[in-house]
């Protein structure tokens, strides 16, 4: 089932945004699902970033050499 959220925009943010989507031949709903959607994905891939420079002195890490070595 699909829901429906409001956002309230004044009349110069409906219009850019309207012009904005329709140049790119999306609607505004596909527009701010895709925006919301990787908005999460950039902040998750910010938190294991952060979370291997936490971690990264202590891996153990292998050269192309030493994975291929036979």
């Amino acid at each position: 089932m699909k829901s429906t959220i409001t956002i309230r925009l004044d009349e110069i943010e409906k219009e850019v945004i309207k012009n904005y989507v329709n140049n790119k031949s999306l609607t505004i709903s596909e527009f701010i699902k895709k925006i919301i959607l990787d908005y999460i994905e950039d902040e998750y891939d910010l938190k294991i970033y952060k979370e291997y420079l936490k971690e990264k002195d202590t891996l153990k890490t292998y050269s192309h050499k030493e994975v291929w070595r036979k």
